[in-house]
């Protein structure tokens, strides 16, 4: 276990009221506490993983909040805090991946309302229409690295360096794409092979 706060070892130090494992550091001495996996402290991690299988299944903020006798609120920060953390282990454990054939695409979504919606109410800031760039091993269909953000050429750049971070260095893999055209540029044409649209054939 290292420290948050320097980086250093930091060694066993008892346990907390409620039995959570408490750590200090060698070198600054500093004492702390293992977060507390997908709830608040006061939130019981079974209600907890109980919330987000609802939400899971489809159900909504409200509904499972009756369902998990939990407040809207505190359901809102549990999707916020395991967010966080898939997104934390995705990026700790999506390394080396050993593929051979990557497809890259965009999901659309939108934040709030839709983009025109938010352009007409002047809510532009936060809202609005929102792009997930994704890259999958064509053989596993293994979702190892991900992007969120709008079409843009800055987006389409943050997306294409985060694939040559979880593959291996050995392996050159091809990368099958669809027509979007900032991929011609953030791509190299050695590795990039684009698939025909669907008004080709």
């Amino acid at each position: 276990m290292n420290c948050p706060n320097c980086g250093e070892t930091a060694a066993k130090f008892g346990k907390t009221r409620d039995g959570q494992r408490r750590y200090r550091c060698l070198e600054c001495r500093k004492t702390y506490s293992e977060p507390k996996p997908l709830a608040a402290k006061k939130t019981p991690i079974d209600k907890a993983a109980f919330a987000l299988n609802l939400l899971l299944e489809g159900m909504s903020i409200r509904a499972t909040s009756r369902m998990a006798g939990l407040d809207k609120n505190t359901i809102l920060r549990l999707i916020v805090q395991a967010g966080e953390q898939c997104f934390q282990f995705l990026a700790d454990t999506m390394q080396n991946v050993q593929a051979t054939d990557i497809q890259c695409g965009e999901l659309f979504s939108f934040v709030g309302k839709k983009e025109k919606t938010a352009f007409f109410d002047g809510d532009l800031e936060g809202e609005g229409d929102a792009y997930d760039f994704t890259a999958i091993d064509r053989n596993t269909k293994l979702l190892f690295c991900f992007h969120v953000g709008r079409r843009t050429a800055e987006d389409a750049n943050l997306f294409a360096d985060k694939p040559a971070l979880c593959v291996s260095d050995a392996i050159r893999p091809h990368v099958s794409t669809d027509g979007f055209n900032l991929y011609h540029t953030t791509i190299p044409p050695g590795v990039r092979k684009q698939r025909r649209s669907r008004d080709a054939d």
